[in-house]
């Protein structure tokens, strides 16, 4: 027992502990799905925790598929009031009820036909549709959040408004405000110069959080009156899309070139932007989610070529992780190390003073 103890033995298990944890998060590889389905341009996705695969919209062909984590991609809903007719942008899996929310756009043509502009939703087993709201013709459906009662908000990033749709099908204007509107541009291409509102999210405190491409704003909606508040942020983040909320409360927000990572002191009235990461962006990440509690994937969109009507058969997901996050948990793991080895240490000591008494009592 006394040499299983010994302090020596000790200090080599914990030093062992700690160069097995720093070769094992050297080693470890970000996870990449490689989508192979031809002319797909998957702009929204999703985590499908019930069934433990993302879920991905088609602006193409105006369809939804499933994706495994080895990259096997299946048909799931291809619905004939617009497959092949409209683009699905955002996608939300509302958990809760177990349905997955899409939002349908299709531009007004300039021979006449009318655009579309919808929500859909489909039970996840079956694919069985749940709902199918039309909204207003001229506008550009984008992203879709739901709240917990099952209430979905879809943001328009030409009018730069909100709707929001009950669960019975209900839809109004929810959210719309000047302020949305009065933040200056700050991208100047075409592809996102006229791109307002866009990713949308319930923070579970009451609200939601929403984008703005063109001015790299972020946005407070109060999720009871549709009050809306400008999120005083550290620094802009142009071409702003995709967004979303752990469980801790930070927001992932992504762009075409950059994932930022924010916190908030103050229920998001100001936000710092703590971290961020480069992305490639020639892949075009239009959006993010997250896997269990802090696993971020972005979807990388290949927007571009969908616009130029450029031929592609790979798409992909990528998980992205933060730097000074990773680099913050192998100090704690550090530091719990050397609690541990100065712990064992000083329950050697108590332990070698207690037998040293013993000894002399005896005596």
């Amino acid at each position: 027992m006394a040499d299983r103890l010994n302090p020596r033995t000790i200090l080599v298990f914990l030093l062992g502990s700690l160069l097995h944890y720093w070769v094992s998060i050297e080693a470890r590889t970000l996870h990449t799905i490689n989508i192979k389905y031809p002319q797909l341009f998957p702009e929204g996705f999703d985590w499908d925790k019930e069934n433990q695969h993302f879920i991905v919209g088609s602006l193409q062909l105006g369809t939804l598929h499933t994706v495994s984590d080895a990259g096997v991609t299946e048909d799931f809903i291809e619905d004939k009031d617009y497959a092949g007719k409209a683009s699905v942008l955002g996608i939300t899996v509302d958990s809760k009820r177990s349905r997955v929310l899409a939002v349908i756009h299709r531009p007004s043509d300039p021979n006449g036909e009318s655009g579309l502009n919808a929500l859909a939703a489909y039970d996840l087993k079956s694919g069985k549709r749940v709902l199918f709201v039309e909204l207003d013709q001229i506008a550009v459906a984008n992203d879709v959040a739901v709240d917990p009662y099952g209430n979905a908000f879809v943001t328009n990033s030409a009018g730069n408004f909100i709707w929001k749709i009950t669960l019975d099908g209900h839809a109004s204007i929810f959210a719309k405000d000047p302020i949305f509107t009065s933040q200056p541009t700050i991208v100047e291409e075409d592809l996102g110069r006229f791109c307002g509102l866009n990713g949308i999210v319930y923070n579970k405190r009451g609200a939601l959080l929403v984008t703005q491409t063109n001015s790299g704003k972020l946005f407070h909606v109060d999720l009871y009156d549709g009050s809306v508040r400008l999120v005083q942020i550290s620094q802009p983040m142009p071409w702003a899309d995709g967004i979303a909320v752990r469980r801790d409360g930070v927001v992932l927000v992504v762009s075409h070139h950059t994932a930022w990572f924010l916190k908030s002191r103050d229920n998001w009235g100001e936000a710092t932007v703590v971290d961020e990461v480069p992305l490639n962006a020639s892949m075009f990440a239009t959006a993010i989610t997250l896997r269990g509690d802090d696993r971020a994937y972005v979807l990388n969109s290949y927007l571009p070529d969908f616009v130029n009507k450029v031929e592609r058969e790979v798409f992909s997901i990528k998980e992205i992780e933060f730097p000074k996050e990773a680099a913050g948990e192998s100090v704690w793991i550090i530091l719990l190390l050397v609690a541990g080895l100065l712990y064992v240490f000083f329950w050697r000591f108590q332990m070698r003073h207690f037998a040293n008494n013993l000894n002399k009592k005896r005596v």
